[in-house]
């Protein structure tokens, strides 16, 4: 098994599908909880993406302290299986909001994040935070709705790393493959809770990276002070090695605020910057391979190699 210091962790904040004039999403959270929960079986992310392509999946379960059942599923290439090892260190792949696993596997194998790294030889494992359609819900709560209604309540993890959200305010995006957003459709969006989006818009009002914003007397009794916390960067290891890649008509993780964020961070950081580049292009841009992928993948190679699993 890799020790800690030699496993790669892909934490990518970005969202999926930015939706054009002729294809617009108006889905409220009745719409998304009436599609198909996709759990165990045919109906699992193994089976509905990853295994027709001929890429080896398993199906695995993870349940929270609060006791949500999170989906985990483990990718590997067929060109590698035969070998029996994984040649680079394990990398996890999270979501951002409104998405799900299934986003770094929508496009062509040749395109896609999820399949490249695979065929590089990471030992890919991809997230699902609770509430996303991949997951199992939770050990004791039934009722969806109430479900989703106490995701975000005062946990850090509830967050699920706030990477992104779906519509046409995240900027322009140069290389969109805009002819494939109706199959996009078909996975995308996944629900969410509503304190999700009130986090994320607490902070985008404020200018503040902190915690959930109770109201001073709640503040008081969760945290301990009338507002909440923030975040520090500045206890991020300075040993932790980081690629970041951020674009120049990215609305949502805009210019100013990622820069804010690289000097925050104490550990030496490898950017790539994309002048042309949108919120959606780091995902979903056919030429996504080369223009960010490849430096990337090239990042996580440079770390090192980890022993046979």
């Amino acid at each position: 098994m890799s020790s800690p210091q030699t496993i790669t962790t892909l934490l990518l904040l970005l969202s999926l599908i930015n939706v054009s004039s002729s294809a617009t999403v108006n889905s409220t959270v009745s719409d998304l909880l009436r599609r198909p929960s996709h759990g165990d079986g045919e109906g699992s992310l193994c089976h509905q993406l990853i295994l027709p392509t001929g890429y080896s999946c398993s199906e695995h379960i993870v349940t929270t302290k609060d006791g949500y059942l999170l989906a985990l599923q483990r990718v590997s290439s067929p060109s590698l299986d035969h070998l029996h090892l994984r040649t680079f260190p394990p990398v996890l792949l999270l979501h951002g909001l409104f998405t799900a696993g299934d986003a770094w596997f929508l496009n062509p194998k040749d395109q896609s994040l999820g399949f490249l790294l695979a065929d590089r030889g990471f030992d890919v494992w991809v997230a699902n935070v609770r509430g996303t359609r991949w997951s199992h819900g939770h050990v004791s709560l039934s009722d969806r709705s109430k479900l989703l209604d106490s995701l975000c309540d005062g946990h850090l993890d509830c967050v699920d790393l706030l990477g992104s959200i779906t519509g046409n305010s995240l900027g322009k995006n140069c290389c969109f493959n805009t002819s494939r957003v109706e199959y996009y459709l078909e996975y995308e969006p996944h629900p969410s809770s509503v304190k999700n989006l009130n986090h994320l818009f607490q902070m985008i009002r404020k200018g503040t990276f902190a915690r959930y914003d109770y109201g001073m007397l709640k503040n008081k009794r969760v945290y301990g002070s009338l507002k909440p916390p923030t975040f520090d960067l500045g206890l991020v290891p300075e040993s932790l090695p980081l690629w970041m890649g951020y674009g120049g008509t990215d609305d949502l993780a805009d210019v100013v605020d990622v820069q804010r964020t690289i000097r925050e961070l104490p550990c030496k950081k490898e950017l790539l910057y994309l002048d042309n580049y949108g919120h959606v292009d780091f995902l979903l841009s056919v030429t996504a391979k080369d223009d960010v992928y490849e430096h990337m993948i090239d990042f996580f190679s440079s770390l090192g190699k980890s022993s046979s699993l």
